[in-house]
């Protein structure tokens, strides 16, 4: 069954929650732990109960509850690749990627439940999932488990989710950044082990991953940083339409009488940096729901292999109202990389009540996208952000393509 060095990567309160969702009976008493015990003692004892009685929830609710945990809520740190090769035909077709993994059901452990358990080992297959949508398949799900870490005075699993995108040519390496920082590899070892599993490279326990005939490769080192330029100008140049709609129509006729009168230069970069000191006061005095769509919280811009500058917001708030931003706009805007950037979606209406959103820090390393979902984006509608930020990607690389 289940083990706590497993267990730990929940929090408790996401169990309290699934047990209230199941009305698991005096469940405010029975998670109580004694003194000096185990946070986590009384949280297995309840489900080893529970599942022996049957009287709340069934095994396989539980799996869907440790796998939501487990491949998206706990993994913070993604590291995306391309690959350029996979087994299918058609990787849209439903029943030819459903009958490869029906074939080869024994060694992908196809669907199996997690909570059978985990050897002791390192690297070790967990379970595989396809995730489909009105009958295509969208993804290839797996989940490893890599290690063991020591930290806050116990053993806690370190679990990798590995997405093969079908819908685009993606791969995601998704970690627990805390987990992955503490564990005894270094992360890029990790990394490469991943990728010659995937690749059908490990001749040891994994080559049967021959059979899927997948090719992970790097992007250009480029590449990544051009992606995070695209998408802070496009989200960047919509936030200051707003901006300019909030300006006065008189003001570029007021700027240009203010410089003929002190007898400056009028042309339109002297009224641009004018308006920039408008708009940075707009910025910084209006709600952040002006900006429909989001914004940009952070970045940092380089020139050469110098950091030309970086700013950043301390409660991943607009950009908009800082100077340093509106100093290097121009500049920003006609380089076409970026090594970093955070960005704020709103995946809602702003207005609403509770609006839905993600927050989430682009950084360009090596030939990685690296995507770091900050905390409060762990929640049960993080597959939904994280599939909101895939389509952002995915929608570059299709407008971009060679």
């Amino acid at each position: 069954m289940l083990s706590l060095s497993t267990l730990r990567n929940i929090f408790k309160k996401d169990f309290e929650a699934f047990f209230r969702q199941y009305e698991v009976k005096k469940r405010s008493v029975r998670i109580q732990r004694n003194q000096n015990q185990d946070l986590y003692i009384p949280i297995k004892r309840m489900i080893d109960q529970e599942l022996r009685s049957g009287e709340s929830f069934s095994i396989n609710q539980l799996d869907t509850f440790l796998y939501d945990q487990l491949f998206y809520s706990n993994n913070n740190w993604h590291y995306i690749y391309e690959y350029d090769e996979i087994c299918f035909e058609d990787r849209h077709c439903l029943t030819e990627v459903t009958e490869f993994f029906e074939k080869y059901k024994d060694e992908f452990l196809t669907d199996q439940l997690l909570t059978h358990n985990i050897s002791n080992e390192t690297m070790v297959l967990c379970t595989t999932r396809i995730e489909k949508e009105n009958d295509i398949p969208k993804s290839i799900n797996l989940l490893f488990k890599v290690g063991t870490v020591f930290i806050d005075n116990s053993h806690q699993n370190l679990f990798c989710g590995v997405t093969i995108d079908l819908e685009g040519n993606l791969i995601i390496i998704k970690f627990n950044y805390n987990l992955l920082e503490n564990y005894e590899d270094d992360p890029m070892d990790v990394i490469s082990s991943l990728k010659e599993i995937l690749n059908g490279q490990e001749e040891s326990n994994y080559d049967f991953f021959k059979q899927l005939g997948l090719n992970v490769i790097g992007f250009s080192e480029e590449t990544p940083k051009k992606l995070i330029s695209t998408l802070f100008k496009e989200l960047s140049s919509e936030a200051e339409e707003i901006l300019n709609s909030e300006v006065p129509p008189s003001t570029d006729n007021d700027i240009k009488d203010f410089l003929t009168e002190k007898d400056l230069p009028c042309n339109e970069d002297y009224i641009q940096q004018i308006k920039s000191v408008i708009f940075q006061e707009i910025a910084q005095r209006c709600a952040n729901t002006m900006f429909r769509s989001g914004w940009v919280f952070r970045f940092i811009f380089r020139e050469g292999q110098f950091t030309r500058a970086s700013s950043r917001t301390e409660n991943r708030s607009p950009i908009y109202g800082s100077k340093v931003y509106w100093h290097l706009k121009e500049l920003i805007f006609k380089n076409n990389e970026m090594y970093e950037a955070g960005f704020f979606w709103y995946l809602s209406e702003p207005d609403d009540e509770e609006p839905k959103y993600v927050d989430v820090r682009f950084e360009a390393r090596s030939d990685a996208l690296i995507t770091h979902y900050y905390y409060k984006m762990r929640g049960p509608d993080r597959k939904e952000k994280e599939e909101f930020v895939l389509r952002k990607i995915r929608k570059y690389f299709q407008e971009n393509e060679d």
